[in-house]
């Protein structure tokens, strides 16, 4: 357990399931062939606004995170995007699993979505700015019909 942060598993455990990111390297140069599952942490504050979500990188058959990735998914002019959060130890290859989880994000606009959409479950609302017509979650329909891909080749 994390002081303050609540795990998504921990609250929804059958959408974590159904929504668990796997990253799965293939011959990378810093991480080889492994997988990763990147597990969701949120603010358990329930007055709290911070849209922040904290990322557990955590290899197959680990105890502990390889990597803490923490991420305003609704980023302001002046904070950075994903980036190895302070108050965590890092394994030593977090600065590689950042690298991917940067690059997942910036191409991965359902998994952006997604990520709004567990925030939203967390604080019991819908995600800021999502219309209810036609959502689920506040998701658009073309987003559900991409949860099968939740297994990254990267």
């Amino acid at each position: 357990m994390i002081p303050g942060l609540a795990a998504f598993a921990s609250r929804f455990a059958d959408v974590e399931r159904r929504d668990r990111q796997v990253l799965v390297m293939r011959g990378h140069p810093t991480l080889g062939s492994a997988e990763y599952s990147v597990l969701e942490f949120y603010c358990a504050a329930s007055d709290c606004d911070c849209r922040l979500v904290m990322f557990g990188v955590i290899a197959a058959g680990a105890r502990e995170p390889e990597a803490w990735i923490s991420w305003c998914f609704e980023p302001q002019p002046g904070v950075p995007g994903p980036e190895l959060d302070a108050m965590h130890s890092q394994g030593p290859w977090a600065a590689a699993l950042l690298e991917e989880l940067q690059r997942l994000l910036a191409r991965d606009e359902n998994l952006r979505l997604r990520i709004a959409e567990h925030y939203g479950l967390m604080k019991g609302a819908q995600p800021k700015g999502a219309s209810k017509a036609g959502r689920h979650h506040g998701l658009s329909p073309d987003v559900g019909a991409a949860r099968h891909s939740l297994r990254r080749e990267l």
